[in-house]
């Protein structure tokens, strides 16, 4: 199986990261994916300095989950990490989902409630439709919530049988 973990340093991805220790089986491929995201709405005579900075937070985010990884992932899977850089956020990761084949989309939750609520009701159904996959949102750890299953997104062709 193939998962392609959305890396963002927050709870929600150090618990999914915790949670695949549990699920994957040795022949499983993890991906972690970190995200530069540029609006459509920047301006194309942006400066480097703006784009660099956003890399370079990408790169951190990259850093902290081979840290994480390292000491939570089984031993027998390998793990992949890519940075990738898209306007449009959701088919940025759709396309990097079926580019690697990923049977699985983990998401982390997003933290603030304004976040969140943009999170659930733009990105989400847009993921979903676009997204060759399931995808699996999963929220803050918590030991008293480390058992609780994520809320898991099935993409429309998925539910058809096609």
């Amino acid at each position: 199986m193939n998962y392609l973990l959305v890396f963002d340093d927050s709870d929600g991805a150090r618990a999914a990261l915790h949670r695949l220790r549990r699920a994957a089986r040795p022949g499983d491929m993890l991906h972690v994916l970190a995200t530069v995201h540029l609006p459509a709405s920047t301006p194309e005579d942006v400066s480097a300095g703006l784009i660099w900075r956003h890399v370079c937070r990408a790169e951190v985010r990259l850093h902290h989950a081979r840290e994480i990884a390292g000491n939570v992932t089984p031993a027998g899977i390998p793990v992949r990490y890519a940075r990738v850089q898209g306007h449009h956020l959701a088919a940025t990761i759709a396309q990097c989902a079926a580019t690697i084949t990923a049977n699985v989309i983990l998401l982390p939750e997003a933290r603030t409630p304004l976040r969140r609520f943009v999170f659930r009701t733009r990105f989400l159904p847009t993921l979903t439709r676009l997204a060759p996959c399931v995808v699996e949102v999963i929220g803050q750890f918590s030991p008293a919530s480390a058992d609780v299953p994520p809320l898991v997104f099935v993409p429309r062709d998925i539910r058809r049988g096609a």
